[in-house]
């Protein structure tokens, strides 16, 4: 019988994001995120979130997006624990771009969840854990 080969340190490396202005993604993403520009290469840029993820972001032609619809619902493909969702709002709505989908949802065990696209029409849910 074959065996499988266990990998030792699967992780996700980077997420990918079509958008049609690096210039003000990478002000963006860095501004609400508090990301690392890691560099910005003409036809795509790279920022880092502080759990050294890579965002690669691609330009492409404006309407592109990275979101799906399941039951005529829209759903993110990039999801975001933040430690303060307040500021993180705060920090949306002041960011020039940033559209809210809805109010903070928390649930049952105290977690905080918000939706909202980034100024390039990509859906990003945010949680905040519960402060024990």
């Amino acid at each position: 019988m074959e065996r499988f080969v266990e990998m030792k340190k699967p992780y996700i490396s980077h997420v990918q994001l079509p958008v049609n202005d690096l210039d003000q993604a990478v002000e963006w993403y860095c501004g609400v995120f508090g990301c690392r520009l890691e560099g910005n290469f003409g036809d795509f840029a790279s920022v880092k979130f502080g759990n050294d993820v890579n965002l690669f972001m691609w330009k492409t032609e404006t309407g592109t997006t990275a979101n799906f619809t399941v039951g005529g619902e829209e759903y993110p493909v990039l999801g975001v624990e933040v430690d303060d969702m307040d500021a993180l709002v705060g920090k949306v709505e002041v960011s020039g771009g940033g559209k809210l989908k809805g109010l903070i949802v928390t649930d049952d065990d105290g977690r905080r969840f918000l939706k909202f696209h980034d100024p390039f029409g990509n859906l990003i849910v945010t949680h905040e854990e519960p402060k024990r």
